[in-house]
């Protein structure tokens, strides 16, 4: 024993408890080993290395945040400023809108474009999204998946009723007006007034869709076993909108397929404005090309024009042949759109960047209305595209949207041609049974 300490083999105990290890040099012990003199040394180095990453890492994420911000600062202010200058539609009461709305109210006004604007999208099948199940005031759409007319019909469809489908996109579908004021809504009064049949009309509008997605919708319903008496599709908006002829999820849907087997770690990464440039792929770039020259249409204007309309009368020849199949009476009408055959000085909205939203379109109807003058469409096709050339009011509740008197012009046109057409077809079953 020395001291205070105990020896015992290459431990020496204090007397406090404490213990100190002891190493061998010879015959001397010592605690003073080499470790013990660069232990202090090394955690100083440690602590200020971690110190140093760990701000170097906070100040990493931190001017991504503010890069980010500063990016999403900057499309907000871009987007507001367009929007005052020539906005695409008001998200609540405008004293222009009195005009499009001689019948409402200021507060009414607003709830509508309220109850419009909250109107969400989820998936679907095939078609890649559509209008879920909804309910407010003024919009209403069913579980099944069409919008809720006045006096609405039953579902599932009966076969004691004159059973009507409606495809089209959001014009369709009626955003912007009530669900009284819907050209399908419209069309059931109408023929109801006209007819001693129990008209049934469904809505099945839905928002961004063209002609494929609703030819698809149809194929949907028949394999479901809901089979209609006759079934009318409103379009040339959004077909000349979606000039590649994509539904609009594509990119998003094909950028998930791309990133399904991406790792989280690098996700995250490619969410950093910052390190995105360092980690994107061949591939990304690549895509991203292509999908800018897809969009921003780096081709001929002529021949996608010529493209779209080919694909319409294609697509228009597929859904009669499943109409045939299945006894349907197909009706297929063109719209009418505020850039042709209207005078747009009595439209509210007229100073819309129509050319940066949606440069195909102006173009591709007077194309469009060049074709159905100087050849035949078919008995099964109706051109809407100019019955509004004698309007001097404003008819449209946005940019693109029909107002409640807008739908009603068009309903009666359709109504008219449908019962030209079930006359027709009575006539000639009439014929056959003889």
């Amino acid at each position: 024993m020395q001291g205070n300490v105990i020896q015992s083999g290459s431990m020496a105990f204090a007397k406090d408890g404490s213990y100190h290890m002891l190493l061998t040099r010879g015959d001397t012990q010592t605690e003073d080993s080499p470790l013990r003199q660069f232990l202090p040394r090394i955690t100083r180095v440690y602590r200020e290395v971690a110190v140093v990453l760990l701000n170097a890492t906070i100040l990493f994420l931190v001017a991504n945040v503010v890069v980010a911000l500063a990016y999403g600062m900057g499309d907000l202010l871009r987007n507001r400023a367009g929007s005052a200058s020539a906005p695409m539609k008001y998200k609540d009461f405008h004293p222009s809108l009195a005009g499009v709305y001689p019948d409402m109210s200021k507060e009414e006004i607003s709830q509508l474009l309220l109850d419009t604007r909250r109107i969400p999208q989820v998936y679907d099948s095939y078609t890649q999204f559509k209008e879920p199940a909804y309910k407010s005031k003024y919009v209403n759409v069913s579980p099944v998946g069409f919008r809720v007319s006045k006096d609405q019909g039953p579902w599932p469809v009966s076969g004691n009723q004159l059973t009507i489908f409606m495809f089209g996109g959001s014009t369709t579908f009626g955003y912007g007006v009530s669900d009284d004021q819907t050209i399908p809504s419209y069309l059931q009064e109408f023929l109801r007034n006209r007819t001693s049949l129990p008209v049934r009309v469904y809505n099945f509008g839905r928002c961004a869709y063209f002609s494929v997605q609703e030819r698809i919708l149809l194929e949907k319903l028949i394999l479901d076993g809901h089979i209609p008496d006759l079934v009318i599709f409103l379009d040339g908006l959004n077909d000349f909108v979606h000039v590649n002829g994509e539904p609009g999820y594509t990119p998003d849907l094909a950028k998930f397929m791309l990133e399904r087997d991406v790792p989280l770690s690098r996700r995250i990464a490619l969410a950093l404005p910052l390190a995105k440039p360092f980690l994107a792929s061949p591939e990304d770039s690549e895509g991203k090309k292509a999908s800018l020259t897809r969009n921003r249409e780096d081709i001929d204007r002529e021949n996608s024009l010529q493209r779209v309309i080919a694909r319409y009368r294609t697509n228009k020849e597929i859904a009669e042949s499943i109409c045939r199949g299945f006894n349907i009476i197909p009706l297929f009408v063109w719209q009418p759109i505020p850039l042709y055959a209207y005078d747009r000085k009595y439209h509210i909205f007229s100073e819309f960047d129509y050319n940066e939203f949606a440069p195909y379109v102006e173009p591709g109807f007077r194309l469009m209305a060049q074709v159905v003058r100087s050849e035949s469409m078919g008995d099964d096709f109706l051109w809407l595209g100019d019955v509004q050339q004698d309007l001097k009011e404003p008819v449209y509740v946005d940019a693109f949207h029909y107002n409640g008197k807008m739908s009603k012009l068009i309903a009666e046109r359709i109504g008219t041609s449908v019962l030209e057409r079930v006359a027709l077809r009575r006539m000639h079953s009439s014929l056959v049974e003889d």
